[in-house]
């Protein structure tokens, strides 16, 4: 991830099915990404202690750039 100044928003390719309903993306370290039917299985469990967070909402932006001033 050399060279990013922000990500806002993202999307996974999928070339094969995965079958992990939780992962750690290699780019985004310290950041766990689930699957639908987990946010599911959360929301009919009532788990707490966790932000779920669409990936096209998601925003690492340490420089506190808006999205628009990008370069």
């Amino acid at each position: 991830m050399s060279g990013l100044d922000a990500i806002h928003g993202f999307c996974l390719e999928q070339p094969h099915q995965v079958k992990e309903d939780i992962f750690r993306p290699r780019a985004l370290a310290g950041t766990l990404v689930t699957s639908e039917r987990f946010a599911r299985f959360a929301a009919r469990h009532a788990l707490t202690n966790m932000r779920l967070t669409p990936t096209e909402q998601f925003v690492w932006d340490p420089l506190g750039r808006e999205p628009d001033r990008l370069d």
